[in-house]
């Protein structure tokens, strides 16, 4: 060895450039920065020796773009220091020179492999470091979060959609190496399903479509069950199926590569829908029906209603309530509703079923009540059936028809109220209407057998007003001739001041504006006296004014002393007197 050169060959020889350099020379070391670099080696051909050739040597890991070129490119080159040979050789022998390339850092890929995700965040995985090296990454395009920028491998998160660009520089003694990967973010934007929603079998969904052009998005379910009119409308109707039911709403966005990413948000779908109502089958009654609904199932509740006809119900709330009222005029449409309610203030949700109900009952009227009839017989006055065959009876009372006609007469009724029943059956079904009729008629006056008196009579009527079983209350009166009664409301009342001879006096039972009445006559043998007006006169004779004693005899008396009677039989007689008492005129 002589100068860092070896010698090979017969006696030793060494071969010199023209210059006078010593061959072979390899050139000076280097320290690079990258897995390759340009040798500098001197070229045999300058020496002055003709046919030497030269040729590049080095361990197998690497690479020569000509190993004949002293000056030729290599390849392959590791990390720290490499050692290549350069040999010169004349055909016999050669001679060799070694240089060192000490390979500091790399321009290639060493920030790691490019990557496309479907999120905003990765791990970043460059070379790691050599000793005494230090490394920084930094955003060279797009965005991100590095958790660690110093570390070869770190967390980056908040990337932005699309490319990222991040550089990986090493320092080393010599030299600073920079490589770069790339993070394609395929993570499509946040979906939005929509918030839960309470239904009535079905409604609209409310998600927000994507807003990025290129994606698309669908419906899915992820739990219970559920239709769906279009899985790609985000406003699509949905159809539980079973409740509550989940649904997802995915975006799906496609990488250049292909890579397909996806993000969901999902939403609760509660179908509040109560079961079908059935109102129950069809029915022909009389007059009350009795229902055959289904049961509401709680938190349920059920609901009659009816949209024609007419229909009182006894509980409106209970499938199997009884139905009174219907009309017979026309089939009654009865509803039954079940309603299940939902929260939020929202409106119940609900289902309905109808049911027919005809009626056999049929109109009837039995006419206006009578409150005053004065007799014990009616002519009646109920409809006329257009349907069915009508018949009377007695409810109360009594009474006697003369034929089962609407128009019939009732007779023998009671005094009092007497209750008429009018049916009318149809269909084998009777309707019935009544009608009270109020027999007026007191019980029948007696006035009592003729008298003869010489004055005061004691009346002998009946019915006596103070039995309770009379009806109606009593009243005399005087038809003819006269008479004072000393009670006029009893039936054995006394009657005085009667007229000379016959007088016929009137016993009434009234009831109401019902009156019967019966007569007596009392004859009275008692002539009435009357001596005239009592005068003052200013002579001393007077005529009298006596009534007619016919058919008696009347005569006057004097009353004290004084006065002078021309004829004391004369009803009109002169007197004479001396003082100022007349005398009394007396009929026998």
């Amino acid at each position: 060895m002589s100068n860092g050169l070896a010698v090979y060959g017969a006696g030793g020889t060494e071969f010199y450039t023209s210059a006078g350099n010593p061959l072979p020379f390899a050139g000076p070391d280097q320290n690079v920065c990258s897995y390759s670099t340009t040798m500098d080696a001197v070229d045999p051909a300058a020496s002055a020796i003709p046919g030497l050739t030269g040729e590049w040597f080095g361990p197998a890991y690497v690479t020569f773009g000509n190993r004949y070129d002293p000056k030729t490119a290599v390849f392959g080159l590791q990390n720290g220091p490499n050692t290549l040979i350069w040999r010169v050789s004349n055909g016999c022998s050669y001679v060799e020179d070694q240089v060192t390339i000490h390979v500091w850092g790399s321009d290639e890929t060493q920030a790691g492999e490019d990557q496309i995700i479907c999120e905003d965040y990765t791990y970043m995985n460059a070379n790691p470091l050599e000793p005494g090296d230090t490394g920084e990454w930094t955003i060279y395009q797009g965005g991100g979060i590095i958790d660690d920028p110093s570390a070869p491998d770190t967390y980056v998160h908040s990337l932005l959609p699309g490319e990222n660009i991040f550089r990986w520089r090493v320092v080393t003694p010599f030299c600073n190496a920079d490589s770069y990967v790339t993070i394609y973010s395929n993570r499509p934007e946040q979906p939005n399903a929509g918030p839960d929603i309470d239904v009535c079998a079905s409604g609209m969904l409310y998600a927000h479509a994507p807003l990025e052009p290129g994606v698309t998005a669908s419906w899915s379910v992820v739990s219970g069950g559920a239709s769906i009119s279009d899985i790609n409308d985000p406003n699509a109707i949905v159809t539980p199926i079973l409740s509550p039911t989940t649904l997802r709403w995915t975006i799906f966005k496609v990488a250049p590569n292909g890579l397909q990413c996806f993000r969901h948000d999902d939403v609760v779908v509660t179908n509040f829908q109560p079961k079908n109502a059935f109102a129950g089958i069809d029915q022909t009654v009389c007059d009350v029906a009795t229902m055959t609904a289904n049961e509401a199932t709680p938190p349920e509740y059920g609901q009659w209603s009816f949209i024609q006809g007419s229909a009182t119900f006894t509980d409106p709330t209970h499938h199997n309530t009884t139905v009174t009222n219907l009309s017979y005029t026309e089939p009654n449409l009865l509803v039954w509703t079940l309603y299940n309610d939902r929260p939020g203030g929202l409106s119940s949700c609900f289902t309905t079923d109808t049911v027919e109900i005809i009626s056999n009952k049929v109109f009837v009227d039995a006419g206006p009540d009578i409150l005053d009839l004065c007799g014990n017989s009616i002519v009646l006055n109920a409809n006329d059936p257009t349907h069915g065959v009508g018949a009377w009876s007695v409810t109360s009372g009594n009474a006697t028809f003369s034929s089962q006609t609407h128009n019939a007469t009732a007779s023998s009724l009671l005094r009092g109220e007497n209750i008429l029943r009018w049916t009318i059956t149809y269909n084998g079904c009777p309707s019935y209407d009544e009608v009270s009729i109020w027999n007026m008629l007191p019980s029948t006056p007696d006035a009592g057998m003729p008298q003869t008196v010489c004055g005061t009579a004691t009346l002998a009527a009946i019915p006596n007003p103070a039995n309770p079983l009379t009806v109606g209350t009593g009243m005399w009166s005087v038809l003819s001739g006269g008479g004072t009664f000393s009670n006029p409301t009893s039936n054995t009342s006394q009657v005085s001041g009667l007229n000379y001879g016959d007088n016929t006096l009137q016993w009434t039972m009234s009831n109401g504006n019902c009156s019967l009445s019966d007569v007596v006559v009392i004859t009275s043998d008692v002539v009435p006296s009357d001596a005239g007006p009592d005068v003052t006169i200013c002579q001393d004779f007077y005529t009298m004014l006596g009534n007619d004693p016919a058919p008696g005899t009347g005569q006057w008396i004097p009353q004290g002393t004084g006065a002078t009677i021309v004829d004391e039989f004369d009803r009109n007689t002169p007197v004479s007197y001396t003082h100022l008492t007349l005398p009394t005129k007396r009929i026998v």
